[in-house]
């Protein structure tokens, strides 16, 4: 049984027990028929006696009727290389540019960790000012990305924040410099076991860039979801991506 499946499945019998903890005459037939699926394979994957490859889009839609966190249906939906469903809102244009700054996010990331870092260790790991993580924590709060749950303590307002397409070229160009430049300083800070490096340089057709990114947006987001690990998250990561043209003779009019 591949991975994925294993985890499926586990999943599976996790939930179950958790339904029968509740109601002690809940039964496997119960679960197929809160879950639309028939109840002789159902019961043959929970016993371990089904053989058969159940597909990753079979597995998908009994995740759809399972009542489970959204990271938790996320997370096994990039095991099983399926697309998480994000559930995003848009933000105005003041607010994505003024998010762009790179500090602002791993910031608000800190605060989704299940031992949230004082403002003085956010200021340790990220090399910058307290002061200056004190003054984007208020502005977190002020924008309601942050909510304030007691004196010193904080939580996230909003899972999935994403920034509109339509901003201007030369803020993304600002935004992405800085990627860059943070990239270097974890190449030199950060140990190798916990980095990942990689490069690869290929021919191939301009008119598959359009497909390609799209590509790249799903790998993101599925990578994000891999990362995660709800009441074990300890860390805050960042993932850069970048595809280019070996052509800079292009302008940088744009």
């Amino acid at each position: 049984m591949t991975p994925w499946r294993e985890d499926f499945v586990n999943l599976l019998r996790d939930y179950y027990k958790k339904q029968k903890s509740k109601n002690t005459r809940y039964s496997i037939r119960a679960l197929a028929r809160d879950l639309g699926v028939a109840h002789g394979p159902l019961a043959g994957i929970l016993k371990g006696t089904q053989s058969w490859k159940f597909s990753a889009n079979w597995a998908a839609a009994i995740l759809e009727q399972m009542k489970i966190t959204g990271e938790a249906r996320n997370r096994m939906l990039s095991r099983m290389g399926l697309r998480p469903v994000l559930k995003s809102r848009s933000i105005i244009k003041a607010e994505s540019l003024l998010m762009m700054h790179w500090a602002y996010w791993p910031v608000l990331c800190f605060f989704e960790l299940v031992e949230k870092p004082s403002i003085l260790l956010m200021a340790r790991k990220l090399q910058i000012p307290e002061t200056e993580v004190q003054a984007i924590v208020k502005d977190l709060v002020s924008r309601k990305f942050l909510k304030k749950t007691g004196p010193g303590q904080y939580r996230v307002d909003t899972e999935n924040v994403v920034l509109e397409d339509d901003l201007p070229h030369v803020a993304f160009r600002d935004i992405h410099r800085d990627h860059l430049k943070i990239a270097e300083k974890a190449l030199n800070a950060i140990p190798a076991g916990e980095r990942e490096f990689q490069t690869l340089t290929v021919s191939g057709s301009l008119s598959s860039v359009e497909e390609v990114k799209q590509e790249i947006r799903a790998f993101v987001e599925r990578i994000g979801h891999l990362l995660s690990r709800e009441q074990e998250n300890n860390e805050v990561f960042r993932l850069s991506v970048q595809l280019f043209p070996f052509d800079f003779s292009k302008s940088q009019k744009q």
